[in-house]
């Protein structure tokens, strides 16, 4: 699937904030992340695999396939081409 062009600002024009850092970077980032803590930490495990299902839907449009999204089609999500 091909990684779409997202500008957080474009996405959400209420926001009047600093850039962020792009998504491919927040990618890496909860992906290192998710390697460093301990896996028995069941609740920051879930946070941080929640992080990287969001910014893989927002690159991509892709849902997660966790068990709760089956039979959904992907998608693009609201005010993106």
């Amino acid at each position: 699937m091909k990684v779409r062009e997202f500008d957080p600002q474009a996405y959400n024009p209420d926001l009047k904030k600093k850039p962020t850092e792009n998504l491919e970077q927040l990618m890496s980032r909860f992906t290192k992340r998710l390697k460093q803590v301990d896996q028995e930490d069941k609740e920051r495990v879930s946070y941080l695999k929640g992080c990287i299902d969001t910014v893989d839907y927002l690159m991509t449009g892709r849902l997660p396939r966790d068990g709760n999204h089956d039979g959904m089609r992907d998608h693009k999500p609201h005010g993106h081409p």
